[in-house]
């Protein structure tokens, strides 16, 4: 997943992967198939990792505003700051093969319907419960929640020195609080 992650599809080779699952190319092609369908696992790896950490968030999370705050800063630390340029593995997948892999695109917007719908959740309920405004449905709050994360993760594959995505996040949260 790490080669993936760091090099995209199109530029991992079989030796690249070969070195980092410390594999022989016949013990690959026999365990996965082929680069592809090792790449879709790996995706589908990084996904339930993903989920798992947001039902974490939901579970722990002492109100709907920190649920939310939590989802804004879920892999920001492992993708948009440090030292590596290496952004989201998701977003970097979307921008790579998103235009013209219809199989990636509908695995992928399936998980982030999922996010989305979670995050609607927890934005209702924060509505309800008078922490977040409430003149604009939830499901167009938690768009916009989804689409200011996909530009923080896209754009952290670029060096941006100037730039703080958990201040970015923490912004975008309070948007959705009462003026």
């Amino acid at each position: 997943m790490k080669v993936f992650w760091l090099k995209g599809y199109e530029a991992t080779s079989m030796t690249d992967l070969m070195d980092a699952m410390d594999l022989h190319k016949g013990s690959i092609y026999k365990a996965f198939g082929d680069k592809r369908t090792l790449f879709i696992s790996a995706l589908r790896n990084y996904m339930d990792q993903g989920r798992s950490a947001m039902n974490h968030i939901i579970e722990s999370a002492a109100s709907p505003r920190d649920a939310v705050n939590g989802f804004m800063n879920m892999s920001l630390r492992q993708c948009a700051s440090g030292d590596q340029i290496k952004g989201c593995f998701l977003m970097n997948t979307v921008v790579e093969l998103g235009p013209h892999d219809d199989e990636v695109r509908s695995i992928i917007s399936s998980f982030m319907e999922t996010m989305r719908d979670n995050l609607a959740n927890l934005i209702r309920e924060g509505q309800q419960q008078g922490q977040f405004r409430d003149d604009r449905p939830a499901s167009y709050m938690a768009d916009y929640l989804v689409s200011v994360k996909a530009g923080i993760l896209t754009g952290s594959k670029m060096s941006m020195p100037d730039q703080d995505p958990f201040e970015t996040a923490r912004f975008a949260v309070s948007v959705l609080e009462h003026a």
